[in-house]
C-alpha cells in the first residue's frame, strides 16, 4: 500500500521521473537517427509520436494485472520498429537495419560482460572458462530478439536454454549452483 502510484506521492514522483527518462532517452535515440538516416522533418514527427507512445505503453507494465495483457503490451511494442521502417525510403531502412544490428551486439556484448561479472567468483572460474562463458553468453543472448526501442523485450532467454548454452563450458557444480542462481534472480 505504501508504494501504491495512486496512494504515495514519492512512488508517483518516481514514477514520472522514470518516464521522464525514457522520454529523453527515446528523443536521444530520436536525434541518433535524424542525423544517420537523414529524415525529413515529417518523418521525425511520426517516428517521435511512435517512439513516445511505446514509452507510455512500457509504464503501463507496472500497472498489469495478468501474463496476457503483458504478453499484449509486448506484442504492441514488437510491432514499433516494422512501423518505423514504414515511414522510411528504402535506403534509409537498410542504414536503419544496420544501427539496429548494432545495437543489438553492444546490448548482446554489454548483458554477456554483465552475466560474466555477475557469476565470475561466485563460479570461481578461470581464466579459460570466463573467456568462454563469455562467448556462450554472447552467442545466447544475440540469439535472443532484441527490439531496438522497446524495453519491454529482454536478451534473457529461458533459464534452461541458457543452462544448455553453458553445459559444454561448466562443471556439473557451477551448472546447479548457475541454475539456482538463475531461478533466484528471473521473474517469472
Amino acid at each position: 500500500l505504501l508504494l501504491n502510484p495512486s496512494t504515495n506521492v514519492f512512488a508517483r514522483t518516481v514514477n514520472s521521473q522514470t518516464e521522464n527518462l525514457k522520454k529523453r532517452h527515446a528523443l536521444k535515440q530520436l536525434a541518433a537517427l535524424k542525423v544517420r538516416l537523414n529524415i525529413s522533418s515529417d518523418q521525425e514527427q511520426a517516428i517521435q509520436e511512435l517512439l513516445m507512445r511505446s514509452v507510455e505503453d512500457g509504464a503501463k507494465v507496472k500497472k498489469v494485472g495478468s501474463m496476457e495483457e503483458l504478453a499484449a503490451l509486448q506484442k504492441s511494442g514488437e510491432l514499433l520498429e516494422d512501423q518505423i521502417k514504414q515511414l522510411l525510403s528504402a535506403e534509409q531502412q537498410l542504414t536503419f537495419e544496420s544501427v539496429v544490428q548494432g545495437k543489438h551486439l553492444a546490448d548482446a556484448r554489454l548483458a554477456a560482460s554483465r552475466e560474466l561479472t555477475r557469476i565470475q567468483d561466485a563460479l570461481a572460474l578461470s581464466q579459460e572458462q570466463q573467456q568462454r562463458v563469455f562467448e556462450a553468453l554472447l552467442q545466447s543472448y544475440k540469439a535472443g530478439r532484441r527490439n531496438y526501442f522497446d524495453p519491454l523485450h529482454t536478451l534473457q532467454k529461458g533459464t534452461e536454454e541458457r543452462l544448455g548454452d553453458l553445459e559444454n563450458v561448466l562443471t556439473p557444480d557451477q551448472i546447479k549452483f548457475y541454475r539456482d542462481y538463475l531461478q533466484a534472480h528471473t521473474v517469472g
